[in-house]
């Protein structure tokens, strides 16, 4: 998750230089999004109960793809809904990475 979120930083750093300002906005976010969620399963507080390990075939490939694709058109529709508050599993860990920092810095 730290290598994603720092390939995605060095992408969206590329996209700003090249003046792609929404789209290093993006990747800025995804960026922060799976440093987030790095947190938030080191400190314990996602639960994992309901993961399961998939086994690589054909079938299971075409409908995580799928399911990809829906998760995907919902972020961009939360993308530009983003001046709204943050709810959620996602949204609990940004504020908590956000607080964990501000305290930091004191």
């Amino acid at each position: 998750l730290l290598a994603t979120s720092m390939r995605l930083m060095e992408v969206g750093t590329k996209q700003q230089s090249l003046n792609n300002k929404e789209e290093a906005y993006k990747l800025f976010n995804q960026a922060y999004e799976l440093y987030c969620i790095f947190w938030g399963l080191n400190m314990g507080m996602i639960n994992t109960d309901d993961v399961k390990w998939i086994n690589d075939n054909d079938a299971n490939s075409k409908k995580t793809s799928n399911h990809e694709s829906k998760v995907q058109k919902i972020n961009s529709e939360n993308i530009e809904n983003s001046n709204s508050k943050k709810t959620g599993v996602l949204g609990k860990m940004k504020n908590f990475v956000k607080k964990s920092i501000d305290c930091c810095i004191e």
